[in-house]
């Protein structure tokens, strides 16, 4: 009995054996052969990268060429910017998967850029995990208008429209024109809105640029019924107080029609009365009028002046006189440019 148990015994050992080995066998496997387990690549994270874009020194109205971005951006990953100028800290995820954001991580890019600054000494900080940047930007005030001085006198002979000139010196101002509501006999205004800007370009020290984008306009151009205003009335123009202008021209005016392009005198034959015709200053004339109230003049009693209230009278047919200069001159050209920073 005792040694058949033992031999029982043995025998069963080996046997617990074996299938232990055979089990431990399968577990290893073959790295050639063995199915990845689930959850392991789920485990992988995009290494997110982090850019501080910014120049030393920037001016409050060029904010736009500071950044932050980072890239590698999932939709699980949090991304965090401190502006340093005490306010709350933006905080913004990706819209990538994360398996998008590990192929291509600068297509799964987050940019913050900040919305004001007060003019002094800020260091933004940029987090994302482990990822960290950090960079100190000063800032400096934004380019005032001209405004009066203490004991300024107006002069005689041009006037002002606000307190203050629309623009700073120098300043470029992106335009732009909104032709809804523009009939076809009108369809060249934007021509004499380009070439009236020019002319105007050299005599302010501004420069006027065209923009598709009405947001990012400081001076707008566009077309309406202005007869609740009078019947004489083509064109309105005005600063709107925040550094911005508007100009409306008059859809049914007969000043505003093609007819009338240009600048200088123009002769418009009347088809109903041969050998009659109609001579007014050309178009462009009344384009710089309205121009010149959106840039802070107002108008004037001296009626060889661009600015006298009834611009169709050939007496001042697209000429600015010394008045007129000297405005420009006095709330435009001849004040510094202010720093490029």
């Amino acid at each position: 009995m005792r040694q058949s148990i033992r031999r029982t015994i043995a025998r069963s050992t080996r046997a617990s054996t074996l299938v232990f080995a055979a089990a431990l066998t399968i577990a290893i496997g073959s790295p050639a052969t063995m199915a990845q387990p689930a959850g392991i690549a789920a485990k992988a994270r995009p290494k997110v990268q982090v850019t501080i874009t910014a120049p030393g020194t920037v001016r409050q109205d060029r904010l736009s060429g500071v950044q932050v971005v980072f890239t590698g951006v999932d939709a699980r990953t949090k991304v965090r910017v401190n502006w340093g100028d005490g306010s709350p800290a933006k905080v913004a995820t990706g819209t990538c998967g994360t398996k998008g954001a590990l192929t291509y991580p600068n297509a799964c890019a987050v940019t913050l850029s900040p919305t004001g600054y007060q003019p002094g000494q800020y260091t933004i900080t940029a987090t994302a995990g482990s990822a960290r940047a950090s960079k100190a930007v000063t800032v400096t005030a934004r380019p005032q208008p001209w405004a009066p001085p203490p004991g300024w006198v107006q002069p005689a002979g041009w006037s002002l429209i606000a307190s203050t000139a629309t623009y700073a010196p120098c300043q470029t101002i992106p335009w732009f024109f909104n032709r809804a509501g523009e009939s076809g006999d009108r369809a060249t205004m934007v021509q004499d809105i380009t070439a009236g800007l020019a002319f105007l370009a050299p005599e302010t020290g501004l420069t006027f640029v065209p923009t598709n984008d009405p947001k990012a306009a400081l001076l707008t151009f566009s077309w309406a019924d202005l007869t609740s205003r009078g019947t004489s009335v083509a064109g309105v123009g005005g600063p709107s107080g925040d550094g911005t202008a508007t100009v409306t021209f008059s859809s049914n005016h007969w000043w505003t029609k093609d007819e009338w392009a240009g600048r200088g005198t123009v002769r418009v034959d009347d088809p109903n009365r041969p050998g009659w015709y109609y001579t007014a200053p050309g178009r462009q004339s009344l384009v710089i009028h309205e121009v010149m109230h959106a840039l802070g003049f107002g108008h004037v009693s001296d009626i060889t002046s661009m600015m006298y209230p009834q611009g169709n009278d050939n007496s001042n047919a697209g000429i600015l006189n010394p008045t007129d200069r000297e405005g420009l001159r006095t709330m435009y050209l001849n004040n510094p440019c202010p720093a490029a920073a």
